[in-house]
């Protein structure tokens, strides 16, 4: 049977409602209907189950799922470029992320190539 989805997605922005019909009954929940569209699912899943309510998540190369989180995350937008490059020790890094309020990091290494 192919029923209605709905969900309330937490973005950057506020919540958002997402809405769909892919084959989805309402036997399966937003995590399912997530999980069968975006791979990298496990990992917000994750963080959204076992991080901190009040944690803050920079988001380094991890394209446009980030909107999945359920914490408040940033974005990088050149951030991280300018934070690395303005630092003379890698302390300073973290001091910049600290600023900022970020008590985690979210980084796709595999788009770089091994």
């Amino acid at each position: 049977m192919l029923g209605g989805f709905s969900a309330q997605c937490r973005t950057p922005f506020g919540s958002v409602s997402i809405c769909g019909a892919h084959g989805v009954s309402h036997r399966n929940g937003r995590n399912e209907y997530i999980r069968r569209y975006v791979p990298e699912y496990p990992v917000v899943r994750f963080i959204n189950e076992r991080v901190d309510e009040n944690a803050k998540v920079f988001c380094l190369f991890i394209g446009d799922w980030g909107h999945y989180l359920d914490r408040d995350a940033l974005f990088d937008n050149g951030q991280f470029r300018e934070m690395a490059r303005r630092a003379v020790k890698p302390g300073e890094i973290l001091a910049a992320f600290k600023a900022r309020g970020v008590t985690h990091l979210l980084v796709r290494f595999d788009i770089h190539g091994r």
